[in-house]
């Protein structure tokens, strides 16, 4: 079958797109009613937490809230044009929309609805970004929306377009949850093998209490502040490890004595340490410096393997450690008490089961890197395929009946 040309249409030429409105003030109770005596009362949140078709809300209109708003029905297409642009669903319960969406209608003896849904998926954020309302968020509004461009496709070929990406979906949902019980099963392994709930098989000996102090050592290099710029070294939150990055101009830095780290120090950001800005230096970050807010040790090679200190320093009860030692009230800014925490007993086995517990962990931690990369992958691909098949750059032929 011969493949037609193509061209574009404007979305507002071939749909209707209407806004939906809310009722004010919307703190009013009057406006709202208990599950299951009205319409669903559609919010970004409610958005976000679904997949392709929202099955429920958090909140419900009563009937004076339904005549403030615009209602929507099982089956019909809407899109987010406030706070997170461009997110469409497929609405699976009677509800209403504020004017925080648009809802699409009479476009079906055009548009395929999946093949509009895929369309909008990918290019509604980026028409927000390159034209959107810009103000304390990016907004858009009907008219952008209508000017939007959608090719022109046979309606079959529509059809096994939003098919293959349909796949492309289901296969990347699997692959995300594989990737989330990994995770989950990295983290309870983790949980039961370092407090010896659960023992590496041939191992026996009882687990000995050590304070933190006994088997780590203190060991900044002091240097003075250099006169030129230098490398200085950050920690991540979140256990995600260090960053480097020049310091330009040293006379902004007010300590006059730095320390320099060493590829293997075990490092913590005393103010962010409460979140998890911990890490072990790696080797290319050899030379970097810190300042006084980075108290840098060594793990004593006699008493901790420095892979299972790595595995230690990411396990919640670590943390935990961490946050008790770590005073502080609202904001981020939660100082730690370096001197107390290291008096903080920590259980340990003997170094060949350390080794051992190590080596258990950091495989399952390969799978979970192995798999984020397979992910991120397969998001790019899928990414570019959409590019080429909605834009009809790539075209899918259709077998003739």
């Amino acid at each position: 079958m011969s493949v037609q040309a193509t061209k574009t249409v404007l979305l507002g030429d071939v749909a209707t797109i209407r806004r939906g409105a809310s009722p004010r003030p919307i703190d009013n109770p009057k406006w709202f009613t208990s599950p299951g005596n009205g319409r669903g009362w559609i919010r970004i949140a409610d958005v976000t937490a679904s997949r392709v078709t929202l099955g429920k809300t958090e909140q419900y209109l009563s009937p004076l809230g339904e005549a403030k708003s615009v209602a929507v029905d099982p089956g019909d297409l809407i899109m987010s044009i406030c706070a997170s642009v461009g997110v469409p669903r497929f609405v699976g319960i009677p509800a209403c929309i504020h004017d925080g969406f648009v809802v699409f209608s009479d476009y079906e003896t055009v548009l395929d609805k999946r093949f509009l849904y895929h369309y909008l998926s990918v290019f509604a954020p980026i028409t927000g970004k390159k034209f959107g309302q810009h103000g304390s968020q990016t907004n858009l509004n009907t008219s952008l929306v209508g000017e939007m461009e959608i090719i022109s496709l046979p309606m079959q070929e529509q059809r096994r377009i939003a098919d293959i990406i349909d796949n492309w979906d289901s296969a990347a949902l699997l692959l995300e949850q594989s990737l989330e019980a990994t995770r989950k099963r990295l983290q309870g392994l983790m949980q039961q093998l370092l407090i010896g709930q659960k023992r590496i098989p041939g191992f026996t000996k009882s687990w000995q209490p050590f304070p933190l102090r006994a088997i780590l050592t203190d060991c900044r290099r002091p240097v003075i502040k250099p006169s030129s710029s230098y490398v200085s070294l950050g920690v991540r939150s979140h256990c995600k490890g260090t960053f480097t990055k020049i310091v330009e101009d040293p006379g902004a830095v007010a300590s006059e004595t730095l320390w320099v780290v060493e590829g293997g120090d075990f490092v913590i950001n005393i103010v962010f340490a409460w979140e998890g800005a911990v890490a072990i230096v790696p080797m290319e970050h050899s030379g970097a410096i810190v300042s006084h807010r980075f108290p840098v040790f060594r793990p004593k090679d006699d008493a901790i393997e420095i892979d299972y200190l790595r595995a230690l320093m990411t396990s919640p009860w670590f943390i935990h450690q961490i946050r008790l030692n770590s005073p502080g009230g609202a904001g981020r800014n939660k100082t730690l008490n370096i001197s107390t925490f290291m008096d903080t007993e920590v259980l340990l086995p003997t170094k060949e089961e350390q080794i051992k517990i190590a080596h258990v962990l950091s495989t399952q931690g390969r799978e979970i890197a192995m798999l984020e990369k397979l992910a991120a992958a397969y998001r790019t691909q899928k990414i570019g395929l959409m590019q080429q098949l909605l834009t009809g750059k790539r075209r899918v032929k259709i077998q003739a009946a």
